[in-house]
This record gives C-alpha cells, sequence and structure tokens, in this order.
C-alpha cells in the first residue's frame, strides 16, 4: 500500500513542478517512481527516494538503494543514484525492441539528465550491450557516459572495451 501511495504522490509531484519548468514546445515524458520512502524540500526543489528504488523513464529502468531528483539552475532535471555499500551498484536497462538489444550497466553511482537522456556511470563502471541475447559489447572504467541520444560512450580513466560483430 505504501508502494502504491507514493507512486501516485510521486507522479503527480513530479508532473506538476517539474513540466512548469519545461518550456510550452516539449513535453517531458513521464517519470515513474517506486521506493520504501520519500523525503521532499520544496524550496530546493529536490525530491529524495530511500530504500528499493525502481525508477522507469522512457526506455530506461533504474535500480537503487537511493535517489535524488534536483532541478538544475538552467531548467534541466537531474537524477543522482547510489547504492548503499561497495557490495552493491545501481543497475540500468536500456530496451531497444527496434534493434533487439538491450543494454545493462552498472556502477557504483549513476547520474541521469532526464532531458537529454545523458546517464554518468561513476566508480566501477560497466556497460553490457546484447544483441539477440549474445554480448556484442563490454565496456569497464572508472567513468563512462552514455549518451542515449545518440548512442555513444565517452569513457575516462583505466578503460577497457570489447567488441565483437553480432
Amino acid at each position: 500500500m505504501n508502494y502504491f501511495i507514493s507512486f501516485i504522490f510521486i507522479y503527480l509531484f513530479i508532473n506538476s513542478q517539474f513540466c512548469c519548468a519545461q518550456s510550452n514546445t516539449s513535453e517531458m515524458p513521464a517519470v515513474h517512481i517506486y521506493s520504501d520512502s520519500l523525503l521532499f524540500d520544496n524550496s530546493k526543489k529536490e525530491k529524495f527516494f530511500i530504500g528499493n528504488v525502481i525508477c522507469f523513464y522512457e526506455s530506461i529502468s533504474l535500480y537503487a538503494d537511493k535517489m535524488n531528483i534536483y532541478e538544475h539552475i538552467n531548467g534541466n532535471q537531474l537524477a543522482t543514484a547510489e547504492a548503499k555499500n561497495k557490495n552493491k551498484s545501481v543497475i540500468f536497462y536500456i530496451n531497444n525492441l527496434k534493434k533487439s538489444e538491450l543494454i545493462k550497466g552498472n556502477s557504483s553511482k549513476l547520474e541521469l539528465d532526464f532531458q537529454t537522456g545523458k546517464l554518468s556511470l561513476i566508480g566501477n563502471a560497466i556497460i553490457t550491450r546484447y544483441f539477440q541475447d549474445r554480448i556484442i559489447e563490454y565496456i569497464e572504467g572508472n567513468i563512462i557516459i552514455y549518451f542515449q541520444s545518440i548512442d555513444k560512450y565517452h569513457t575516462q580513466h583505466d578503460f577497457r572495451k570489447m567488441v565483437q560483430e553480432p
């Protein structure tokens, strides 16, 4: 029951608060977030989701221990998701049904820009791309930035990459 109430509140709150920051020409897709608890600060336009966080945004599914969403000075909505300890990680999936592709990523911390779809994986970052259940790309590094709109990666520090043709 708590999940359902949190979901309704979060859905209404995010859509009413953050969509107001958008220009009238483009409407932000819905963000659906489930968590054990929610704290918010209206003065800072910041929301804290704590415990078993599940976030759905467009084709992204994100799983974390905690996540906060805030509004940047430029109006963009940003999210930071983290794992509780070093033994756990933040996990995301991007499912592209048109290409029969699945992208899976995990790291200690993940930052997501809702407007641009830019995902920054920080700390023990790994991205694996699957094509019809086969690994076709494996990227590992300390920091990996994935630009979803152009389907490109940028890595920083200790980089390893393995690519296979589909």
